[in-house]
């Protein structure tokens, strides 16, 4: 893992970090970011980045990630993937012996007097489609007077659906689902949610739509990206009154 540290930013000279969920080198210090493919361009020599094991990275980032917390049950939509980032996180789990769950129907249950739903959104997978971003499980979370929901990478149709099925979900912070897409229901989904902020994980390859940055001003909607924003931790006291630190 230390490997990571000799790759320096082209633009900036900064070190780089690899972005699990983007599958990209990113630079914290200027936006920039790069693909993991091994063709880094740019201030390191070709030969070093090609013989670094890209491959054997990713999956030693995921296995790291299992086996430094302390995950009792994992729950994943009901479906099969095809891709090889979905293969990786099979097999992760096997190796690490972590109890899997596929959802069919909601569940909620609570811990340390949290309250967690988890709630499929209806869509059926469609290999041809590649769909599977609808199928994200969404998730919200309780704690006396303090409210999350977490949309996953719901798109278009999988917003349809869900919203279909669960209707209004009142939570004060709103995770924006993939990437801060806007598709033309998301000012539903703002509706039916009606947050106080809204968190948009975008970056400098994959930036929050405009459209959505419009409605969220126009709602008066609190937001962070974490293109601009870097780490966002948003905290609550149990009273609906919330601290948002970041690290930019």
């Amino acid at each position: 893992m230390d490997n990571m540290s000799q790759f320096k930013c082209p633009n900036c000279t900064a070190p780089l970090r690899y972005d699990a969920g983007e599958q990209k080198l990113v630079c914290d210090n200027c936006g920039s970011s790069f693909p993991a493919d091994g063709t880094l361009p740019g201030s390191r020599p070709v030969d070093e980045v090609e013989q670094f094991d890209w491959g054997s990275y990713k999956e030693e980032l995921s296995n790291e990630i299992l086996e430094n917390v302390a995950v009792g049950k994992v729950y994943l939509p009901d479906y099969e993937g095809e891709s090889r980032k979905y293969d990786k996180l099979v097999k992760s789990l096997t190796e690490q012996h972590i109890d899997t769950e596929r959802l069919r129907e909601d569940i909620t249950y609570t811990a340390d007097g949290v309250t967690y739903q988890l709630y499929v959104s209806g869509v059926a997978y469609d290999p041809e489609k590649e769909n599977d971003n609808d199928m994200s499980l969404a998730i919200s979370v309780t704690y006396g007077g303090d409210s999350w929901f977490f949309a996953g990478d719901l798109e278009k149709k999988g917003i349809k659906e869900f919203l279909e099925r669960h209707g209004e979900i009142r939570s004060d912070i709103l995770k924006m689902p993939h990437h801060g897409q806007y598709v033309s229901n998301t000012d539903e989904l703002l509706e039916q949610v009606r947050p106080k902020i809204a968190v948009i994980t975008d970056g400098a390859e994959k930036p929050a739509e405009e459209k959505l940055i419009e409605l969220l001003e126009e709602t008066q909607v609190e937001y962070y990206r974490s293109m601009m924003n870097g780490t966002i931790v948003i905290k609550g006291n149990g009273e609906g009154e919330y601290k948002t630190v970041t690290d930019k």
